[in-house]
């Protein structure tokens, strides 16, 4: 029965797959023509790597997605012919119910990353990954290690806790669940980065209106290793108003300048 699940899981992701791509794809731009497995298989691998409780629910609105092409052309969506697919796919992408839009655009956001990191990989230089000092990992702690502090994840603070704890002369385990990358394993800001290094294959906020859009780092490193930060000086008037608000001596910009 699974098997059976699965297989029709595989065809209509597929479907999906094809006809996303064909209604975006330029076929004069390298890297960007057929053959489509590929975006399948990544939508598939994204799938498996998605939190236990939104596989099954994902799989199940996609196999009812498939039974409705009925309604539009009389057989499974993905037995439709390409026309009729994209007319059922216009109308649940434009839709005004949530998930219904969602669970394409789902589709449509995997199928179009793949697509494009196939230009994208075949302008860059090859990557050659710097090995890590065998010194700065243990893989499998033996039974015997003993350390006075562990430390559980290496985000920036649990790194920052770590360093601060072993400069002050304690011994201290730092634990990470996921892998330790050098900065040259992968591409910056690739497809292959987000699967190498986000919790999910960065799926956090795939699916539904999230009110708070985040992504998870699953590597060491943590959250720095993924996430960026943007920093600009405090206008004056701002400044100003803090300064009158709270009481503040020495915020004026003239004041902070130096520092």
């Amino acid at each position: 029965m699974n098997q059976l699940i699965n297989s029709w899981f595989h065809g209509t992701v597929s479907a999906l797959a094809y006809s996303s791509a064909q209604t975006r794809a330029n076929t004069s731009t390298p890297g960007l023509e057929t053959p489509y497995n590929d975006l399948t298989n990544f939508i598939l691998e994204q799938h498996a790597r998605m939190a236990g409780y939104l596989r099954g629910p994902l799989m199940a609105a996609t196999l009812g997605f498939d039974l409705l092409g009925f309604f539009h052309g009389g057989k499974r969506f993905q037995k439709l012919p390409p026309a009729l697919r994209a007319c059922q796919m216009d109308a649940w992408r434009n839709s005004r119910i949530g998930f219904k839009r969602d669970l394409v655009r789902y589709f449509d956001s995997l199928a179009m990353l793949e697509l494009h990191s196939r230009s994208a990989m075949a302008t860059c230089a090859p990557v050659s990954p710097v090995p890590i000092p065998p010194g700065q990992i243990i893989s499998n702690p033996a039974n015997e290690s003993r350390h006075e502090i562990v430390v559980i994840g290496s985000g920036p603070g649990g790194a920052i806790t770590a360093c601060l704890l072993a400069e002050a002369g304690r011994k201290v385990l730092l634990m990470e669940e996921g892998e330790y990358f050098s900065l040259e394993s992968c591409v910056p800001f690739s497809k292959q980065e987000m699967v190498q290094k986000y919790r999910n294959g960065g799926q956090t906020v795939a699916m539904g209106a999230n009110k708070v859009a985040y992504v998870e780092g699953r590597c060491v490193g943590g959250g720095s290793e993924i996430n960026s930060g943007l920093y600009h000086r405090t206008p004056p008037e701002i400044l100003e108003t803090w300064r009158k608000e709270f009481r503040v001596e020495g915020l004026a910009q003239e004041e902070l300048r130096p520092h």
